[in-house]
């Protein structure tokens, strides 16, 4: 009899595990079909939407490039106008894409940009083409004019660009 009752429990025990697991499995396999949907119909959020979209028309712009040296910047020139540290290894790896802008396209001074903003940057030269980051000002000198930061010089011509602000 006690034989019996254990075996019972046993089997009890093992049937709530059952349940448990078969009740999981179907969550996870709804959820799949779910998602699945979601990916075939393209189903985006308003957040990711908005950040594909430019906000801003298109700027034409003179482009240069600089490097963090004290002869093209003031007297400390790992520090940006944005008060952003610039890291030399991650420059020199290619993993910084920061920019410099003329004092009039910058919001301080008039202009649209704020640093920190996101700029997609268009021209015919594929090493400076895509996403960039405001973090710096140029001379008050300059306008209409960016300034790439890059570790050595930019290869290719860098006439004919244009910048859009996306965020």
């Amino acid at each position: 009899m006690i034989w019996l009752k254990q075996n019972l429990d046993r089997y009890m025990n093992q049937t709530k595990k059952y349940k448990i697991m078969k009740n999981i499995l179907i969550t996870f396999m709804i959820m799949v079909v779910v998602m699945s949907f979601m990916v075939n119909k393209n189903v985006t959020t308003k957040t990711s939407k908005f950040r594909m979209k430019p906000t801003y028309k298109s700027i034409k712009v003179v482009a240069t490039y600089y490097n963090p040296v004290s002869s093209q910047c003031d007297s400390d020139p790992l520090i940006t106008a944005s008060n952003d540290k610039i890291n030399l290894n991650k420059l020199k790896k290619g993993n910084v894409r920061w920019i410099a802008c003329s004092r009039d396209l910058l919001k301080r001074w008039g202009g649209s940009i704020n640093y920190g903003d996101t700029i997609r940057v268009i021209s015919k030269n594929k090493n400076v083409v895509g996403i960039w980051i405001a973090k710096d000002s140029m001379n008050k000198r300059y306008t209409k004019r960016i300034d790439f930061l890059c570790y050595d010089k930019i290869v290719g011509d860098l006439s004919d660009v244009e910048i859009q602000k996306i965020s």
